[in-house]
């Protein structure tokens, strides 16, 4: 074990590994096994898995999640504790940035995302210039510099233990505030909802461009079809004055430009008529209880990825349910995090014990 490996075992505890990427550089993960969740009368997690642990039709047991947002070096993401986060990122910078790191690694996906927010902690975080709005605790180290835009941020992993998603040093930080994150995945085009299905956006051979055959829409009852096929599930305004968004077959309100968005609490959310099939629930698109954790915002014109998490001023809004469609993909003022997921199911280097250390172009050392 390297010096890193034992301080991130003392640290965060047997969950947090140190994985190397195809140039041998490091990055702090946090491994997580799939739990058994009930959604609706379903559990997922036992003969059901949930969509985060299901790539290209094989179920894994595990994927592993950048602990803190990410910083770029050697044009590669890296996810390293008292760092600047990158920022003034578009969409296919922070892709790029992740794939180059090796087959398996990948921007954080939108199902990822979903299963952390479906287990339930609602992780405090930078959303107030350094603290939670809620206040009653410390925040995080703010960064000062003389760049202005990052006056509000904070250092990675820098914030209380309340700041990680299950409120444990074991945890991952920052899904809360301080940068809003691109996730992989899911994206809005003209409002209607488009997903790759399960968690096959983990891998990046799966094109997500823009005329991708593995982007594919959502019918009212939950089958995956076609983009742009009759009354697949969209995201509408409620009228013409776009004051709040709502779930629809056929888009009502459209807009003519990017300039207006309606936004509500993600809790709030509704439907035209009937409701959201489970697997607008299980990826976290829409709500599945009304606990009060961030808002979601809506522009129904043009290709929108999808953000999450809210930045470091956004208060309320903010929060592990916060999802904004707001912007085009192309749009730099944003992180992101990678993640890592073993698609090759083939270990080629063990320790003198025989514990499977690696995969192909991912490395764990502890």
């Amino acid at each position: 074990m390297t010096d890193l490996d034992i301080a991130v075992n003392i640290l965060g505890g047997d969950k947090n590994k140190v994985i190397y990427d195809d140039i041998g550089l490091p990055s702090i993960m946090v491994e997580i096994s799939e739990e058994t969740l009930t959604l609706d009368g379903i559990q997922y997690g036992g003969d059901i898995p949930h969509p985060a642990f299901m790539v290209n039709g094989k179920r894994k047991e595990k994927i592993y999640i950048s602990k803190y947002q990410n910083i770029v070096m050697h044009d590669r993401a890296y996810s390293l504790p008292m760092q600047v986060p990158k920022l003034n990122t578009n969409f296919k910078d922070a892709f790029s940035t992740c794939k180059k790191k090796g087959f398996g690694w990948h921007l954080m996906t939108n199902a990822e995302w979903a299963y952390l927010a479906l287990l339930g902690h609602l992780p405090r975080g930078n959303n107030n210039s350094g603290c939670d709005y809620r206040g009653g605790e410390r925040g995080g180290t703010k960064i000062e510099l003389s760049d202005m835009s990052l006056g509000d941020v904070i250092f990675t992993g820098s914030g209380p233990l309340s700041f990680s998603h299950n409120g444990k040093n074991s945890g991952i930080w920052d899904l809360n505030g301080n940068i809003s994150e691109w996730v992989s995945g899911l994206r809005l085009v003209d409002g209607e909802i488009q997903i790759i299905p399960e968690n096959d956006a983990a891998d990046f051979t799966n094109l997500q461009d823009d005329d991708s055959d593995h982007w594919k829409a959502i019918l009212s009852g939950g089958k995956i079809v076609a983009p742009s096929t009759a009354y697949t599930l969209k995201l509408d305004h409620d009228s013409e004055n776009m004051n709040f968004p709502v779930f629809a077959t056929t888009i009502k309100y459209p807009q003519n430009d990017g300039n207006t968005k309606s936004t509500c609490a993600f809790k709030d959310v509704t439907a035209r008529a009937g409701i959201p099939p489970d697997i607008l629930r299980l990826l976290a698109i829409a709500p599945w209880d009304d606990k009060d954790d961030g808002y979601i915002s809506v522009k129904n014109v043009g290709t929108r990825p999808a953000l999450r998490g809210g930045g470091a001023t956004d208060a309320h809004k903010a929060g592990i349910r916060a999802l904004s469609f707001d912007e085009l993909g192309d749009y730099s003022a944003f992180g992101f995090r990678s993640c890592y997921v073993d698609l090759l199911e083939l270990a080629v280097i063990s320790d003198e014990t025989g514990v499977a250390l690696a995969t192909e172009k991912g490395i764990i050392t502890n």
